[in-house]
């Protein structure tokens, strides 16, 4: 089984496990902020991603936010702003989850809709630790960003770095 959180963000039921890359950049939005931009550059990012796989997925105007193909979601997104400027919680990205963890459940409040994964739509296993890398490269793009590699013992995490 998995423990359930109730959380106070955008997005409604989601879920987040293995195979998923889970992002939640905390930006300042500025003086002037505009979620829907934020939101609009983190699909983009994803959609970016993607098409390195040989995946073209897209944004839907039926609905608030996601990325999808089709009418299965692929990536799901939410967040909240604290202090009205800066971003909380973020995006999940589905490489190669288990899909069965949403049977039973309406993802994202959408009950017409179905997920999907990167690995599916491909035809190929693909991993988070290839993803990964893709996607942070689209993300400091999209975000305008710097990323550089911090050292902690046994891994490496890209950290942003205003340009």
């Amino acid at each position: 089984g998995a423990e359930v959180h109730r959380i106070d963000r955008g997005g409604a039921f989601t879920f987040h496990g293995p195979g998923q890359i889970v992002g939640y950049p905390i930006i300042d939005l500025g003086p002037t902020p505009d979620a829907a931009a934020h939101l609009r550059r983190m699909e983009e990012a994803v959609i970016r991603t993607a098409a390195e796989f040989g995946v073209a997925l897209h944004r839907r105007e039926d609905v608030q936010t996601g990325v999808w193909h089709g009418d299965d979601k692929v990536c799901a997104i939410g967040v909240r702003l604290m202090r009205a400027r800066v971003t909380l919680h973020g995006f999940a990205l589905n490489c190669d989850p288990d899909l069965s963890w949403w049977d039973g459940i309406v993802a994202c409040g959408l009950p017409s809709h179905g997920v999907t994964s990167l690995s599916r739509l491909a035809d190929r296993h693909t991993t988070v630790a290839e993803v990964g890398p893709v996607l942070a490269h689209h993300m400091a793009d999209v975000f305008d960003l710097t990323f550089r590699v911090a050292r902690w013992p046994g891994i490496d995490i890209p950290q942003p770095t205003a340009v």
